[in-house]
């Protein structure tokens, strides 16, 4: 708060002095150029009638022509020895030719009078003073004036500098508050909201709603901490559920091996080692999947895209797993474009496509049927089957990792339970998006959305 400060006020402080620096000489600028144009002219002229009225008066004249120009005229003209100290040495040398000397602001003018001996200051026009009541007779008079010295004369009073200053200090300190407070109340809410979350309380939030810079910062940082918060947390239940999902096949693995070592026979033997090997198989394939679904994580809009004959993709893997489950009817409506393509990652696309028909394959009875084709937005790939389905309530749940409608696990069900979590994450990464619906045929039906 203080640096702001003190930043703030010494930048104002700045601004202001350049402001009045340049200001002040452009106003003197202008003012010069002002008398320059429009009072020099008459006072030139009043200064040749002068010398023309003075020419034929004697010396002793002067005085009362002075007096009477003075007081009945109101003109600013004084009466002074050629010596007086007040005239510059460089007004002497001009005024020795018996030409008048005119200052360089017009404000005063030197006349040189006959004798040479004496001279006539001329200023300015200046209102005449009031009349005023004789405290003697009650009758009206006018007040003496005393002559200013021509050479100290100032259009205003002067200021003292400590005020100036005390005034200038004042409005720069009040103005460079008023400026700080606001700015250093939203950073110290902000630097609160960061203290917390590095301390571990990842649900501080600045909660700004300004919209200036600092408002706009302040709802940025709560969006990376909503961010930072979600990848933690679902960090932390990834881990929970591998190692929950390792500990099975490893505890099989180290049944088999106590098994293996009190078989009496060949025969024996061998269905262990044939069991143990199955849960080696089954713990290489969690890793696998494991490594897939983690590798979305910094997939993002580079992700390489190219022109793919959707119909081509989908029937080869249609025909392969098909193969494995061959009492499941996997069925392709005639009407599907036959030309249909698509921009996408040709490995993921085949990837996310395999793990929802091998989904549906699992948990179909009979019959499964696959349509895709255009639609207003993109082009959508649908996957539909005649098992049990899923309930409303599990269906945003299904696409979580390791999450099943069935908590208990067996190798008749087959899976590792990331499947569909590698099927949105693929989906993710194409902008694109999954549905889980109620199928026609009594199951599910999974939608793959791709945008144009």
């Amino acid at each position: 708060m203080t640096r702001l400060f003190l930043r703030l006020s010494t930048g104002i402080l700045l601004a202001l002095v350049i402001s009045v620096l340049v200001a002040g000489y452009l106003q003197y600028v202008t003012h010069i150029r002002d008398i320059e144009e429009r009072i020099s002219p008459p006072h030139h002229t009043i200064t040749m009638l002068l010398m023309d009225r003075f020419a034929p008066l004697s010396p002793e004249d002067w005085p009362g022509e002075v007096d009477y120009l003075r007081d009945r005229i109101n003109l600013d003209i004084e009466l002074v020895d050629r010596e007086d100290e007040m005239i510059p040495e460089e007004a002497r040398e001009e005024l020795a030719t018996g030409k008048p000397f005119f200052f360089s602001d017009r404000r005063l003018t030197i006349l040189p009078l006959a004798d040479g001996n004496q001279l006539l200051i001329l200023g300015f026009f200046r209102p005449k003073p009031p009349p005023q009541t004789s405290m003697e007779t009650g009758s009206f008079k006018t007040a003496p004036r005393r002559p200013d010295p021509p050479f100290d004369r100032l259009p205003f009073p002067p200021i003292p500098l400590p005020l100036t200053l005390s005034a200038i200090i004042i409005i720069v300190a009040t103005t460079g508050f008023l400026l700080a407070y606001p700015v250093a109340k939203k950073l110290k809410q902000l630097e609160h909201a960061a203290v917390r979350i590095s301390s571990g309380d990842l649900t501080a939030r600045a909660g700004l709603t300004s919209s200036d810079a600092i408002g706009s910062l302040a709802q940025r940082f709560d969006q990376m901490a909503d961010k930072t918060q979600a990848l933690l947390e679902s960090q932390r239940h990834l881990l929970q559920a591998v190692a929950h999902e390792l500990r099975t096949p490893i505890a099989r693995i180290a049944f088999s091996l106590e098994m293996l070592s009190e078989a009496r026979d060949e025969a024996e033997r061998d269905k262990r080692t044939e069991q143990m090997e199955e849960d080696l198989t089954e713990l290489n394939q969690l890793v696998d999947e494991l490594l897939l679904f983690t590798r979305f994580d910094a997939v993002d809009e580079t992700l390489e895209k190219e022109q793919i004959q959707l119909p081509e993709v989908l029937l080869e893997t249609i025909a392969r797993i098909g193969a494995t489950r061959p009492q499941i009817d996997i069925v392709v409506p005639a009407v599907t474009e036959e030309g249909l393509a698509i921009v996408a990652h040709h490995v993921y696309l085949k990837r996310a496509f395999q793990n929802l028909l091998t989904n549906a394959v699992r948990h179909a009875h009979q019959k499964v049927e696959v349509r895709f084709g255009s639609t207003d937005g993109g082009t959508c790939i649908e996957v539909l089957d005649d098992g049990p389905g899923i309930p409303q309530e599990a269906r945003e749940a299904i696409l979580e990792p390791f999450s099943r409608l069935d908590e208990s696990r067996s190798r008749e069900s087959g899976g590792v339970g990331l499947g569909l979590a590698i099927v949105r994450r693929i989906m993710a990464a194409h902008n694109g998006g999954v549905r889980i619906d109620d199928s026609p045929l009594g199951g599910a039906q999974f939608s793959l959305d791709f945008p144009n």
